[in-house]
């Protein structure tokens, strides 16, 4: 059942609105909004959220990344840049009154994206109004059951943000249904 969204949830959609306008933002071109920030709005429309995303996480082709960093730049002097242990580079910008946005370039279209993605709850917009996601995603956010769409692998440094990932998620009262994932986490670090 919808119910009206909360004052934040709707203040949320007012900047995808202007951050769709500004940023150019579309699923075609590559310069799209993904991450828990999607996550709460999707929520927000079922029920209210005991939580609230640290940021919105926008990706772009990296030669679109200087143009949206120099102008959002040009909004604030509250920035930082960092490599991530995945190797990437990620900014985040902060803008008085709004979330604080993070903007990652990246290679990869929004379909790879998605295919990339590591749990069920993940939807990707360019628009705001439709989304890309699983046939799932909606029922699992409703549900708050937390789904694993990706297995661990060799690589410690992704493995090792699968789990702060899955974390989060916990922490925000997203259930591991049969405790698959974490047995997943436990097996996979006793092998190390």
């Amino acid at each position: 059942m919808e119910t009206d969204l909360l004052p934040i949830a709707k203040q949320f959609e007012e900047q995808l609105l202007w951050l769709r306008s500004n940023l150019k933002l579309s699923l075609e071109s590559g310069t799209y909004i993904t991450g828990s920030f999607l996550t709460y709005l999707i929520e927000s429309k079922y029920r209210t959220p005991t939580w609230i995303p640290g940021d919105v996480d926008i990706c772009c082709p990296y030669n679109r990344f200087d143009e949206i960093d120099q102008f959002l730049k040009s909004l604030t002097t509250t920035y930082k840049t960092w490599e991530t242990d995945q190797g990437l580079k990620n900014t985040y910008y902060h803008l008085p009154g709004f979330i604080r946005i993070s903007v990652q370039p990246t290679v990869m279209n929004f379909k790879k994206r998605a295919e990339w993605t590591d749990y069920s709850i993940v939807a990707l917009t360019g628009d705001g109004v439709d989304m890309y996601m699983t046939p799932f995603t909606a029922q699992d956010i409703y549900d708050k059951r937390l789904r694993a769409v990706r297995r661990l692998d060799a690589d410690p440094n992704c493995n090792s943000m699968l789990l702060d990932r899955y974390r989060k998620y916990v922490n925000r009262g997203f259930i591991d249904q049969d405790q698959q994932i974490s047995k997943s986490i436990e097996e996979f670090l006793n092998k190390l």
